[in-house]
């Protein structure tokens, strides 16, 4: 991999942190995908990412210290340094998942769809010269399929998250995300084979592990950049979860009598989701530790319009349903509860709530104050 060389250049800090946050949580997505469906051209889309980070993490460091003229200076910066050391930790950990695509160690098929997200799939499409100059509207009538299109690649920069009046270039590699059946149809996915159905315990544990340090690293952003010591605390329980979960998976791999090269798939997955969990912790520790976030996290949290917040269930919700609660009505989703020190991660809407679980909720900022209500004691 050809490095780039590090030179200092006027660039914004928020949008330095903003890049590697951003990338580094399309590198999770793709790690996952390259892995389990062999895929080296995605996996080195992947260490091309890392390299941007890393790339990324040595700018913001030198706008850091070019800042710096004294210790309270000096003090305001270790939330900035500590959050792009914890994102190139995510990135190397991803890295490290889509190197499996290089080894050709692969995972059976039902396990594969579960890991990348149940009936959903990735694909790539690459733009020929017929696109040249289009909007990216465009692309979407020509297929009688919906997808999203998370990612471009264009030569070495990546627009994350593209609107549809994105102009394409010839050469764009768009990454895109549909139901499989739909990728299937559009000859970007081969058809999977029939295997058994259901999911085993061992794979119910990887997925949780997938899971849960993917929600850590939203909870622990959401932390710094809120200063909420209660979402921090929040992470640092979960990485605690996290390490006994994944201490008992390992153990269970051992014990199971699985092929080699899907043992060792599923280990580096436990591996790597334990590595992002502890990178999400050490963002969340900023708060924990009482270092007050820089300028720049303030100025993100002025642009942001989404609110991660922790809520404990009152006695008059007790035993309702997740649905009757009608939370979409304010464009709000629970994203995990907590029960008697077990986790729920991504509850479904029949999941009934108890008195006393403590929930983990997104929704707007200008939607807080009513989702608030909803929980006061």
């Amino acid at each position: 991999m050809r490095l780039t060389k590090v030179k200092y250049k006027p660039y914004p800090a928020r949008k330095i942190l903003m890049e590697m946050k951003n990338l580094s949580e399309l590198m999770v997505c793709l790690a996952y995908y390259a892995m389990v469906y062999g895929d080296a051209d995605m996996a080195n889309d992947v260490f091309s990412l890392e390299e941007r980070i890393d790339y990324l993490e040595c700018l913001l460091t030198m706008q850091a210290s070019l800042a710096a003229r004294d210790a309270r200076d000096a003090e305001s910066m270790i939330s900035l340094f500590k959050m792009a050391t914890a994102t190139d930790k995510i990135s190397d950990a991803a890295a490290d998942i889509a190197r499996m695509a290089l080894y050709k160690a692969r995972v059976r098929e039902h396990t594969a769809r579960v890991l990348i997200g149940g009936d959903e799939a990735l694909a790539r499409i690459i733009i020929g010269k017929d696109m040249e100059g289009r909007p990216l509207e465009e692309l979407y009538n020509r297929y009688a399929h919906v997808f999203d299109v998370i990612a471009i690649r264009r030569d070495n920069v990546w627009l994350h998250q593209p609107g549809p009046r994105t102009i394409l270039r010839e050469n764009d590699v768009l990454i895109i995300r549909a139901p499989e059946e739909s990728l299937v149809d559009m000859k970007l996915l081969r058809p999977p084979r029939k295997e058994e159905e259901g999911l085993s315990e061992l794979l119910r544990d990887v997925l949780e592990l997938k899971n849960t340090s993917e929600l850590m690293v939203d909870l622990a952003y959401s932390s710094v950049m809120t200063n909420s010591s209660e979402i921090a605390e929040r992470v640092l329980e979960l990485e605690e979860y996290v390490d006994n979960l994944y201490a008992n998976f390992e153990r269970k791999i051992l014990q199971a009598k699985l092929p080699t090269e899907e043992s060792l798939c599923l280990l580096r997955v436990g591996i790597g989701t334990e590595n992002i969990a502890d990178a999400a912790s050490e963002i969340a520790e900023i708060v924990v530790r009482g270092i007050k976030p820089h300028p720049v996290l303030v100025d993100i949290i002025a642009h942001s319009d989404e609110r991660i917040i922790s809520l404990r269930v009152p006695e008059r919700l007790d035993g309702r349903s997740i649905e009757s609660l009608e939370l979409d009505k304010v464009s709000s989703k629970i994203l995990a509860i907590r029960r008697n020190g077990r986790w729920k991660i991504k509850p479904s809407s029949k999941d009934l709530v108890k008195k006393d679980d403590v929930i983990i909720l997104r929704c707007y900022a200008e939607a807080e104050s009513k989702v608030r209500n909803l929980f006061a004691q």
